[in-house]
């Protein structure tokens, strides 16, 4: 969800006619100009989006990988001049699948394979190179013989900008090792998976292995009829401890086409996340949840949301719930949203046809730092619960000085350990200004600023930050959680005594 981007070719790893190699492209906060460009192809489109706007675009049929090994400038390169999100979905008829697509900023120099093992046809592995010339190193632990490629031996090939190595096999790649000098994308998978049933076929882009985690949580299907693995994947013998490993979900999909899709650690939460579905295929969303602010969790398709109406317990401690939502048919644009921390997949199918991606994480990111703030001097105590609070006001009137009083009401939006401004009150004698993020007042911009003509100052950006500015003439007359404002940080919350405290209150935790 990087600007300025470069992409893996994502949607070719499978060589058959008649297929349909599509990119679904998203602008993220704001209006993005992108373009799309296959060297080897001389193919280049561009387009632009408005922020939120999804658009598919459609990949010339020689954009798929069909020779082994060398495939010089192949990679699909998509640069945008703003954050967007990319899934890729690669078609034809009664086979197919779809993958979310890492942008370059999250790429690794280390990964380890997974590659079904099920089926005809054969296991594939692409290295994917970026801008810069690189060397790849794989070491395969099965391989028996495939000309240099040999068991427990060490192969290095040197790429150029933009070149795909693409490795077949009729044995398992399971448990290659992938190292580089500098990032690369990889993505493997199976031309034909079969699980007992019609074969279909699967990719996904394998993540770095410093994007793995420790712990797991495997989602099940709607379907009893499905029969499902957890495959553990990892890069190192003896994986105790705290090391790091990979999990594979493994599916039958029956009465559908086998899915495939590389888990989330469940350290790796948002509140925020997008999915892509497809046209005509059964959709299912999967969401497990920290159950602390489940309630406000909402499935949204543009402006129209849904509540979940049951959660399922995941784990007897109860810090986990999880459910799978059906989300019909057809081509949308869905987004999870709520107060707890999420990771959120999504599968379907139909006859002779699957598919499965994870979610798209599509929280902005951190702002750039800011300048230094000229309230640090005047710094808030972290507060919780849904009380008022009484931030600011005026405890030793003098002449000249003009009597204020700020307060803020809080609410948790269903998860109490984190509580947000609900509204903030500005009372100037006998007069009360509310600045309120409830439906039905007014809320516009990024922010809400109320000035005086005596030098307050007071900003809010309709969640969770709340700024006062006061003149100097203020100095030593004030009160509240923001401090005495004498330049003594330690006395600005004393006992009703006068007595210096660490623990001021104590109100609807």
């Amino acid at each position: 969800m990087r600007s300025v981007v470069l992409y893996a070719a994502a949607a070719a790893l499978l060589a058959a006619k008649g297929q349909k190699l599509q990119l679904v492209v998203t602008a993220r906060e704001s209006e993005a100009r992108v373009r799309v460009e296959v060297g080897s192809l001389k193919f280049s489109t561009q387009l632009t989006l408005s922020a939120g706007e999804t658009r598919w675009v459609l990949l010339p049929g020689g954009a798929e990988l069909t020779q082994p090994f060398h495939l010089p400038n192949s990679a699909v390169h998509i640069s945008s001049t703003a954050d967007i999100s990319v899934v890729a979905f690669n078609h034809r008829a009664y086979t197919g699948d779809g993958a979310v697509v890492t942008p370059t900023d999250h790429l690794g120099v280390s990964y380890v394979v997974f590659t079904p093992s099920q089926g005809p046809l054969h296991k594939l592995l692409a290295i994917v190179n970026g801008n810069s010339h690189n060397r790849v190193t794989a070491t395969t632990p099965f391989l028996k013989a495939a000309g240099k490629w040999r068991y427990g031996k060490s192969v290095s090939v040197d790429l150029r900008p933009y070149e795909t190595y693409l490795v077949r096999s009729r044995q398992t790649l399971t448990g290659t090792q992938v190292t580089s000098r500098h990032p690369v994308a990889v993505f493997a998978g199976h031309q034909c998976v079969s699980l007992g049933g019609k074969c279909d076929h699967l990719y996904k882009q394998m993540p770095p292995l410093s994007q793995l985690g420790t712990e797991y949580m495997v989602p099940t299907t709607l379907s009893c009829r499905a029969k499902s693995w957890a495959v553990i994947v990892t890069a190192e013998d003896n994986t105790e401890g705290n090391k790091r490993f990979m999990v594979i979900f493994l599916s039958t999909n029956r009465p559908h086409d086998p899915i495939m899709v590389p888990l989330l650690p469940s350290d790796k939460l948002s509140t925020s996340w997008s999915l892509e579905t497809v046209e005509g295929m059964s959709t299912t969303v999967v969401i497990f949840a920290e159950q602390e602010g489940s309630g406000s969790v909402r499935v949204c398709k543009g402006s129209s949301c849904s509540s979940i109406p049951r959660w399922n317990p995941f784990r007897a401690d109860g810090k986990w719930v999880w459910v799978n939502v059906a989300a019909g048919k057809g081509k949308k644009h869905l987004t999870v949203e709520g107060d707890s921390g999420m990771v959120v997949y999504v599968y379907g199918g139909k006859h002779r046809h699957g598919y499965a991606t994870a979610g798209v994480c599509s929280e902005p990111r951190p702002p750039v730092t800011p300048p230094p703030d000229p309230c640090e001097g005047v710094s808030c105590r972290e507060k919780e619960g849904t009380c008022t609070y009484v931030m600011a006001t005026v405890t030793k009137p003098e002449k000249g000085l003009t009597p204020f009083t700020i307060t803020t009401k809080n609410d948790h939006r269903g998860n109490r350990r984190v509580s947000y401004v609900r509204t903030v009150t500005v009372t100037i004698d006998n007069l009360s200004v509310v600045i309120s993020r409830h439906r039905g007042q007014v809320q516009s911009g990024q922010k809400a600023v109320l000035t005086t003509d005596f030098g307050l100052t007071v900003s809010y950006d309709w969640n969770s930050r709340l700024y006062i500015r006061v003149p100097s003439s203020y100095y030593r007359h004030l009160g509240g959680l923001c401090g005495n404002y004498n330049g003594d940080r330690k006395d600005d919350l004393p006992t009703p005594g006068g007595e210096e405290t660490k623990k001021y209150y104590k109100c609807c935790f």
